[in-house]
């Protein structure tokens, strides 16, 4: 079984083809095994402060409540993150521990 290797490997693999061979950056990618937009893409670190902050606002105000009533809440507040996302930022904060 082949390992997986990570975007940001292959986005120094195409940097190299590029350099070494002179190629378009569409062939570069295509040559590597990536999209274009997966080269392309850069995360933004910063996107999941407001979140972060409205899920610890509802915590402190509702400290018995676990992830279903707090996203409620949430949207009962006018937010519209999916629950997924919302999820996703509950665990990484270790908000899924029981109290």
């Amino acid at each position: 079984m082949k390992k997986a290797v990570k975007p940001s490997v292959r986005r120094e693999l195409v940097d190299y083809v590029r350099k070494a061979h002179n190629v378009s950056l569409r062939r570069a990618c295509r040559v590597v095994g990536i999209s274009d937009s997966v080269y392309r893409y850069q995360s933004n670190p910063h996107r999941d402060d407001g979140l972060i902050c409205a899920l610890q606002k509802a915590v402190e105000r509702y400290p018995a409540y676990g992830f279903s009533k707090l996203f409620k809440t949430l949207r009962r507040w006018q937010y519209k993150w999916n629950h997924k996302r919302v999820h996703r930022v509950y665990r990484l904060l270790n908000l899924n521990m029981r109290r």
